[in-house]
């Protein structure tokens, strides 16, 4: 199993495609990933059960799911990816369904805007939402899945690898050394990257202060929070919240 960092530390991500087929193995990231078979069939494994697609059935998988694509017969079908932040309402990263099927005939065609991708997410997540049961996710039994659920729960806090290394009772080198190996990057860096991504939307969406922000997100100073930014962002926090008006 491996880790896609492209589909995890994006903000506002919306990726709507359309193929054939579909082969694809046992992979994690943080976005929603919703699978939609038009025509054709395609096994999918999410976690530990197997689905069977046929025309007009769908699957939801949420963050952090472990699942594989494997074509069966060819036809029509669509995948749409997005990230926790286009749906706040609806995320719970301790939150995963009984069943991740569901039915979905209507053929979607891609929103030019923001606003009108955001409305096509929530469309989807009410259908599938519908009736639906969820169960608090189990804890794994992949070490790298344990500290990505961890840090998605913590990572606005002061939390550090060191503790989190203890709290799965892993050696603190070991699980430094396997985290940079299959995320791609340092622990820091990917925590960072998630506190900037808060810190954009609620720059955007907010009137709270800078000053304010930086905490919220999990930074111990204004002045980490505005080189971090910029490092990240290629602007401070004061001139990105200007550039949107």
């Amino acid at each position: 199993m491996f880790f896609e960092k492209q589909h995890s530390v994006i903000d506002k991500e919306f990726l709507l495609s359309a193929n054939k087929s579909l082969d694809f193995p046992l992979h994690i990231h943080k976005s929603f990933e919703v699978f939609f078979q038009r025509s054709g069939q395609t096994k999918i494994t999410i976690d530990d059960k197997v689905y069977l697609l046929s025309s007009g059935q769908a699957v939801l998988i949420f963050p952090f799911q472990k699942h594989a694509y494997n074509s069966v017969k060819e036809g029509d079908l669509q995948l749409l990816l997005f990230s926790p932040d286009m749906a706040v309402d609806f995320y719970n990263a301790n939150k995963i369904p009984t069943d991740n099927l569901f039915y979905f005939d209507n053929n979607i065609v891609s929103p030019d805007g923001y606003l009108l991708q955001k409305a096509l997410v929530y469309s989807v997540l009410g259908v599938f939402d519908k009736g639906r049961k969820y169960v608090e996710r189990q804890k794994s039994t992949d070490v790298l899945l344990q500290i990505l659920l961890l840090t998605d729960s913590l990572y606005c806090t002061n939390c550090t690898l060191k503790e989190l290394s203890n709290r799965v009772g892993y050696d603190y080198a070991y699980v430094s050394k396997l985290f940079k190996k299959r995320v791609g990057v340092p622990f820091n860096s990917y925590i960072n990257l998630l506190r900037i991504n808060d810190g954009k939307v609620l720059l955007a969406n907010t009137n709270k202060s800078v000053t304010e922000i930086a905490y919220t997100c999990g930074f111990n100073s204004l002045r980490t929070f505005n080189r971090v930014f910029l490092s990240f962002v290629g602007v401070s926090p004061n001139k990105f919240r200007q550039s949107l008006k």
